[in-house]
């Protein structure tokens, strides 16, 4: 399948086949995304466990969803992202080394190794002429802690976290002599917050 959005009288922005793959279970598949206005729904072909579909994609970010037996859902296998609703979308980023990008999570190398440069036991010397560091990305501050339950009946169930915040570490601050720190892990389909109390 090609994506439209081509003009007359400019260069053909170069295209990477992307492979789509949903493998939790329906009868009918679809994936539809920014990449087409989200008005046009793309099939997936069924094999004997997944529904996949190859998609020629320009370079870019896009976020897609899946249309299985007419519910929207995301998968939750890949990347996600929420929208300005709150609602969760899948996306991935395509660059201009992209030859094929497949979307099974069993194909994703995890690269090995520091960044380049060189590292020393030497605090570096401040320069005032640089540039400061910069603040703290907004969405960041949407720690877990500090949101509102979902469930009335339940105080225990929270909201997904936003992909961002997961495995890093967040302290409240402290009130009554008491510190909270908390961290939340992703477990396969499911969320793991873990708080810890130390009085000071």
């Amino acid at each position: 399948v090609q994506v439209e959005g081509s003009v007359v009288g400019e260069e053909e922005p170069k295209l990477t086949p992307t492979v789509f793959t949903w493998s939790h279970g329906g009868k009918e598949v679809y994936v539809i995304g920014t990449f087409n206005n989200w008005k046009e729904r793309i099939p997936l072909s069924h094999s004997q466990s997944d529904f996949t579909a190859i998609i020629d994609l320009p370079q870019g970010t896009h976020q897609y969803k899946f249309i299985v037996d007419d519910e929207w859902k995301y998968n939750p296998d890949h990347p996600t992202i929420p929208d300005q609703s709150g609602a969760m979308n899948n996306y991935l980023e395509i660059s201009d080394e992209d030859e094929m990008l497949s979307l099974d999570p069993g194909s994703i190398v995890t690269p090995v190794g520091s960044p380049p440069g060189t590292y020393g036991q030497e605090m570096p010397v401040f320069d005032r002429g640089t540039k400061p560091p910069p603040t703290l990305p907004p969405h960041l501050l949407q720690v877990i802690l500090n949101a509102e339950p979902v469930s009335d009946e339940d105080n225990s169930i929270l909201p997904v976290p936003n992909h961002v915040v997961l495995n890093h570490l967040y302290a409240l601050s402290i009130k009554d002599h008491v510190m909270v720190l908390a961290t939340t892990h992703r477990i396969n389909q499911k969320y793991c917050t873990t708080v810890l109390y130390k009085s000071v």
